[in-house]
């Protein structure tokens, strides 16, 4: 029996090269409408959510509703928070949070959910460590000097983090965050809640502070950005 992986990402600019790589062609993609690619082994679900929390929220729900699978996975960029990352650096998250939700005084802590005893929510252990395994084999085949594939918590925003202040607040407020973008904790409650099991795998391109332009990691998601999300949707078709 094949497995179903239903995948997130941010873009259409994103989704390009996966559709091109597993439907053969360049098929017009829309926002929120999940597309199939199936293979011998696998089912691979891929929706393109549109940017922010609201937008990867609704994406999930329907790619879960719809695709049934048996996991999630985020893929995408992000910025650094962590000042060892570099552009180019890969980040497989073990939590993700979101930094911006606040419920005190009703609940403890910044970021703390309903119900929960904190503000993080877990990834799935599996699906980390098989990603994590996958990122050191792309590295390693790609001839990587000096990239780095690093584990960590992932901080999730409705803003572009753009300036020191901010990211000096995101780093206080949650010192496990290495790195921080626009969706993957809305994934993580919509899957949480859904009891579907999720991942999520980011790859740095800009450092979330005063020195990032659009332009610049618009350049980095046609250049390399998405050559790199387009390995890892490749590498659910080639288990082992």
């Amino acid at each position: 029996m094949r497995s179903r992986v239903g995948v997130v990402v941010a873009m259409a600019s994103e989704a390009q090269a996966i559709m091109e790589e597993l439907f053969g062609g360049s098929e017009e993609i829309t926002e929120q409408i999940p597309y199939r690619f199936s293979s011998e082994v696998i089912e691979i679900g891929v929706v393109v959510s549109g940017i922010g929390k609201a937008n990867a929220a609704a994406a999930t729900a329907r790619l879960i509703a719809e695709f049934r699978p048996e996991e999630v996975v985020v893929i995408g960029l992000a910025g650094a928070l962590n000042d060892d990352l570099r552009v180019g650096d890969i980040v497989i998250a073990d939590q993700v949070v979101q930094y911006d939700f606040d419920l005190r005084p009703l609940e403890r802590q910044l970021g703390q959910l309903p119900g929960r005893a904190g503000p993080y929510l877990e990834c799935d252990p599996c699906a980390t460590d098989r990603w994590v395994n996958v990122a050191n084999d792309l590295c390693r085949s790609d001839g990587s000097i000096g990239r780095k594939v690093v584990v960590g918590s992932v901080a999730t925003g409705d803003r572009i983090v753009s300036d020191r202040d901010l990211k000096g607040s995101i780093v206080t407020n949650f010192p496990k965050a290495i790195c921080v973008e626009m969706e993957s904790a809305a994934v993580g409650q919509i899957c949480d809640s859904s009891e579907v099991p999720f991942s999520v795998v980011r790859v740095i391109s800009d450092f979330a502070d005063d020195t990032f332009t659009i332009n610049d990691v618009s350049h980095y998601l046609l250049r390399e950005g998405s050559r790199l999300i387009e390995r890892f949707i490749s590498s659910l078709g080639n288990p082992g």
